[in-house]
């Protein structure tokens, strides 16, 4: 596939005049759509970032918010690295030139798909953070002694007067509830049963690892969709700006 590019006046020109955007392959106004989706993106992936952070009632642990950052600097390289070199490719001779056009008339058409070499990046990074948070977790509760007695006002190793393993501070960064009645367990999550529902503490439901991956969800989706209404926005905006000129 192979893009050619025709030189004819503007359709937002009345008479043959010759303007600066005469000639070209588009015009300013031809632009609004991909304005519209690159800000309306960037607006919605700080929200949807926002909204999801706000709304998880606690704050994100620091490892996650590594996480996060990283896959975000890393999309934003990725997608800005793709971009240049679709249009260096685009121009050569070569078969990746057929490659780099056809990912310029992707993005042209559709800018919104531009946006996933940044949130592609950020959720694998998300989802990365949590297997390595999880993995430490696991390995420092492997430490504590065994889940047995019957204390229900205090965690095992302290019921038994044993001081507590050394760990990493990372396991700080954790909420572990009861999955029976979602109790804050706590330092009692070393004990057996839980102490509110008396159940057995065999599947706990860990928090904090899901943190960033909610996080990186919801800014993504929202910067897509947000993007998406851009695109259709500035689309809108073309054909009416056409329909007055004419």
């Amino acid at each position: 596939m192979r893009l050619t590019f025709e030189r004819r006046r503007s359709d937002f020109e009345r008479d043959a005049r010759v303007t600066p955007f005469t000639g070209s392959c588009c015009s300013c106004c031809c632009c609004l759509h991909w304005i519209g989706a690159a800000v309306f993106g960037v607006i919605g992936m700080r929200a949807g970032w926002a909204t999801a952070e706000k709304n998880l009632g606690a704050p994100l642990p620091t490892e996650g918010k590594v996480g996060l950052n990283r896959g975000l600097t890393t999309g934003i390289l990725i997608a800005v690295g793709l971009f240049l070199g679709a249009v260096a490719f685009a121009v050569s001779s070569t078969f990746v030139s057929g490659v780099g056009q056809v990912y310029l008339a992707v993005i042209a058409l559709a800018p919104p798909l531009g946006l996933l070499p940044v949130c592609i990046p950020l959720l694998i990074s998300a989802y990365g953070t949590r297997r390595k948070m999880l993995s430490i977790f696991h390995t420092d509760m492997a430490k504590l002694p065994p889940k047995e007695g019957a204390s229900t006002s205090m965690s095992l190793y302290r019921a038994k007067l044993t001081p507590a393993p050394k760990t990493h501070a990372l396991l700080e960064q954790f909420s572990v509830f009861c999955s029976h009645c979602w109790c804050d367990l706590g330092e009692s999550m070393h004990l057996a049963t839980c102490p509110e529902c008396n159940q057995e503490i065999a599947h706990p439901v860990i928090s904090g690892p899901d943190y960033g991956v909610s996080i990186a969800w919801r800014a993504s989706l929202t910067s897509i969709a947000a993007a998406t209404g851009g695109t259709v926005a500035g689309y809108a905006l073309i054909v009416l700006i056409a329909a007055f000129i004419r």
